[in-house]
């Protein structure tokens, strides 16, 4: 029987693994940072992308809208191969 435990996955190279866990053990540090762009710095655009960065941190990233000129109706429709 195939294993089926990484379907739709790729096995990442151990340097990868590394690198993300590196970044993640300075998340903190990171975040302390840009809070103090944000709550410091005198120029707006640099607060204003701090400020961004902590809310997209904390919250997400806001959800795009996807514009539909249709009646909003989505249809599926199943064709056998032939």
């Amino acid at each position: 029987m195939e294993d089926k435990t990484n379907i739709g996955r790729e096995a990442q190279p151990r340097e990868t693994l590394d690198i993300v866990l590196a970044c993640r053990l300075k998340s903190a540090t990171a975040i302390r940072v840009i809070t103090d762009i944000m709550e410091t710095s005198d120029n707006e655009k640099f607060r204003l992308q701090a400020a961004l960065a902590v809310l997209d941190r904390g919250w997400g990233k806001p959800m795009q809208p996807v514009a539909n000129n249709n009646s909003g109706e989505i249809v599926f429709k199943w064709q056998p191969l032939d």
